[in-house]
C-alpha cells in the first residue's frame, strides 16, 4: 500500500505499533516501537487512530468531538484530522438524533490534532502537533459555540496531543512524543501562563497517550513504553516522580477522565472496552463493551452519559453512565477516516 500523507500516524493493532511516514513507499506494520523514526530522520506527527490506516491519497480523517451542553441546545464539535491543511471543527446539535448537518464551524491553524477538551470557563482547547502558521506545536483555545480564538499555549518540548485542567488553574499538556521523535512528556503550565514552567517525565513513557487530573489535582498519564508495554502513571499533586499504578492491564489505554467520585474512566482500544476503576485504581475495574475502538470517552455535565469517539464505525456513540449501556450513535458529516476523541463541557 502506498502512502503520500504529510501527516504521520502511529497505530496499535494487537499491541503492535504501526507507523505511516510521508513519502514512504510500502509503509507497514512492525512489532518494534516507533523509535525507529529517529534513524530514518523523520519527525512524525502522531495520531491516536489506533488500528486504522488511511487509504492511499486520503486527504483527511476525522479527529475529535466536543460536546457543549451549556449552549441553548447542547452541541457537538467535530474536528477533522487533516493532512497538510488545518483541522476544522464543526458544530452539531447534540440533542438532535436525526443526523442533521453542522450548524457552524471554526478553523484551527494546525494539523495533527488528537484530542480536545473544555475547561471550567467553557473554552474549547485544541492541541496541535503542528501549527501551520508557526511551524511549531501549540494549544489554542476557542470560545464556545464556534467562538473566536483566544489563548495560545506554546509547546516547545514535543507534539501536543491532549490537555487536562487542575482546580488551581494549572494546565497539563501531554506531548505524545518529544522533539525529534524522542520520548513523550507532560508540559506543565502554571495558572495564567502560556509557556511551560516544568515537565513531567518518566522512563516508562515513550508515547504519552493521555493525561487526566482528579479532584485532588493528582495527574495521571497513560503511556506506551519503548518496548510496547502499556500502563498508567500517577504524579501526586502534579509533581515528579511518577509512579506506575499496579494491576492496570490494558492493551491500549486511551485518554483519562474522572467522575465526581474520582473513578477513573479509560478505554482499551485492543479489547474494545470501557474500564472504570475506583480509587486507588489498583482493583479490578468495571468493564463494559464498546461498539468500536474509542480512544476517548467523556462524561456529560450531569454525569449520566458518556460520549465516545468510535473510529471503527466513524461515529460518536452514547452510553449511559454509570451503567455503561449503549444508547445511540450519530455520524452525519463524519468522513470515512477515524473519530478519535470526545470532550464534554464541563469536564
Amino acid at each position: 500500500m502506498q502512502y503520500s500523507q504529510r501527516l504521520f500516524g502511529w497505530a496499535l493493532a494487537g499491541g503492535c505499533a504501526l507507523l505511516i511516514f510521508s513519502g514512504c513507499s510500502n509503509a507497514g506494520s512492525s512489532s518494534q516501537p516507533p523509535v525507529a523514526a529517529n534513524s530514518l530522520g523523520f519527525t512524525p506527527f502522531v495520531s491516536l487512530d489506533a488500528g486504522i490506516r488511511p487509504a492511499a491519497g486520503a486527504g483527511r480523517a476525522n479527529g475529535l468531538v466536543f460536546v457543549d451542553p451549556t449552549a441553548l441546545k447542547a452541541q457537538i464539535y467535530v474536528a477533522e484530522y487533516n493532512s497538510s491543511t488545518s483541522s476544522p471543527v464543526q458544530d452539531f446539535n447534540a440533542v438532535d438524533k436525526n443526523n442533521k448537518k453542522a450548524i457552524c464551524h471554526i478553523d484551527t491553524v494546525g494539523e495533527g490534532v488528537n484530542s480536545i477538551a473544555v475547561d471550567g470557563s467553557h473554552e474549547l482547547w485544541v492541541p496541535q502537533a503542528l501549527d501551520l502558521n508557526t511551524s511549531s506545536s501549540d494549544v489554542l483555545s476557542f470560545g464556545p459555540n464556534c467562538g473566536a480564538a483566544g489563548t495560545t499555549l506554546v509547546d516547545p518540548k514535543g507534539q501536543a496531543a491532549g490537555i487536562a485542567f487542575a482546580s488551581d488553574g494549572t494546565r497539563y499538556v501531554d506531548d505524545i512524543l518529544g522533539p525529534s521523535s524522542s520520548a513523550g512528556n507532560v508540559s506543565v503550565y502554571s495558572k495564567g501562563k502560556t509557556k511551560p514552567a516544568r515537565y513531567l517525565t518518566n522512563p516508562n513513557i515513550f508515547l504519552a497517550t493521555g493525561v487526566g487530573v482528579d479532584s485532588k489535582n493528582n495527574v495521571y498519564v497513560s503511556y506506551h513504553s519503548s518496548a510496547s508495554a502499556t500502563g498508567i502513571l500517577s504524579f501526586k499533586g502534579g509533581k515528579m516522580p511518577g509512579k506506575p499504578i499496579a494491576h492496570v492491564n490494558l492493551g491500549a489505554p486511551g485518554i483519562l477522565t474522572f467522575d465526581k467520585k474520582d473513578d477513573m474512566i479509560v478505554t482499551d482500544d485492543v479489547n474494545l472496552t470501557l474500564n472504570v476503576y475506583a480509587p486507588p485504581y489498583t482493583g479490578a475495574p468495571k468493564v463494559f463493551p464498546l461498539q468500536g475502538a474509542s480512544p476517548q470517552c467523556s462524561l456529560n455535565a450531569a454525569q449520566t452519559n458518556l460520549a465516545c469517539g468510535d473510529k471503527t464505525n466513524a461515529s460518536v456513540d452514547i452510553y449511559s453512565y454509570p451503567g455503561g449501556k449503549y444508547e445511540y450513535s450519530f455520524n452525519k458529516g463524519l468522513d470515512s477516516g477515524t473519530v478519535i476523541g470526545v470532550a464534554q463541557d464541563p469536564i
